[in-house]
């Protein structure tokens, strides 16, 4: 669907990416300076603490807490970061458990994640970043389909070779569940993701869940990097 300007909804979406992305990299370093202030005060006040004491151990959740705050924040930059990456065999699986704690922040708080990994994934080689913005923009799709809450289900495993392929390929399936999905006003809630899937050479498949409670998307993306 396009608006008064021509532009259809997957411009729009690209649009609200690219500004995402624009501030997460104006963000980035700020964020990283404060975090490396508190773990390195941590570290200076647990030389100072007795080890052991109920001290100590506030002090290394601190720590590790900032540790992992700033790990999220330097995958935010790699994926916001403009220009080419290079292919690489990516395992999807591990792409997701890594990015479930940003993926859950993306949602609406009145939306529950749900991230698993099933049967063993294929790695796909592919740019990383590209894996990490298709489930950024799948967890987009969600929150935009499930206004009033819901549940997102998201597992990524392994499923049948894609037409012309001899390998495995990767899948991701993912369920939105909930009272309003599909009730947006504007347009396909999944179309950039299909989109990506379709640059990624893979293929997306949008059908009601089948006891009616919401939608179901299964990706195949194609297999064939080293098993990760």
């Amino acid at each position: 669907m396009a608006d008064e300007t021509g532009r259809t909804d997957v411009d729009l979406e690209g649009e609200r990416y690219e500004l995402v992305g624009r501030i997460a990299r104006g963000i980035g370093h700020d964020l990283n300076n404060t975090l490396s202030t508190v773990t390195t005060f941590a570290d200076l006040l647990l030389a100072h603490t007795e080890p052991g004491s109920p001290a100590a151990r506030d002090l290394a959740e601190i720590k590790d807490a900032g540790v992992a705050a700033a790990a999220i924040v330097r995958r935010l930059q790699l994926f916001a970061r403009p220009g080419r990456h290079p292919a690489e065999d990516v395992d999807v699986a591990e792409v997701l458990r890594s990015m479930e704690p940003l993926l859950a922040r993306l949602l609406a708080p009145n939306v529950t994640l749900e991230a698993r990994s099933g049967s063993a994934c294929p790695a796909v080689h592919a740019p990383r970043p590209r894996i990490e913005e298709l489930l950024v923009a799948l967890a987009g799709a969600a929150r935009d389909a499930l206004p009033t809450g819901g549940t997102l289900r998201i597992e990524a495993g392994a499923g049948p070779p894609l037409p012309g392929a001899g390998t495995p390929s990767a899948t991701i399936e993912a369920a939105a569940a909930g009272p309003s999905v599909g009730s947006r006003a504007r347009g396909d809630p999944f179309a950039l993701t299909s989109s990506l899937v379709s640059e990624l050479g893979g293929r997306l498949e949008a059908e009601p869940a089948a006891d009616g409670g919401g939608t179901r998307v299964r990706i195949a993306l194609p297999g064939g990097g080293e098993q990760a």
